[in-house]
């Protein structure tokens, strides 16, 4: 639980920087973006949210491919 709860509490972070102004498809040291740690926990909405955005990529890799 405490996993899910730190998943959510950084994809928030993210989501709160982008409506600042910063670069959605921003990467961490493994090259996964926003849209990756979302879609990849299951949040729907932040998902959808992120895949709304016009300069979102689409086409991201992470290092595993």
């Amino acid at each position: 639980r405490l996993f899910i709860n730190s998943d959510l509490a950084l994809i928030i972070l993210c989501l709160e920087f982008i409506d600042e102004g910063r670069d959605p498809n921003i990467r961490d040291e493994a090259k996964n973006t926003p849209l990756h740690w979302a879609a990849g926990a299951g949040h729907s909405e932040a998902t959808a949210y992120l895949l709304s955005l016009p300069n979102i990529d689409l086409t991201a890799q992470n290092l595993l491919g």
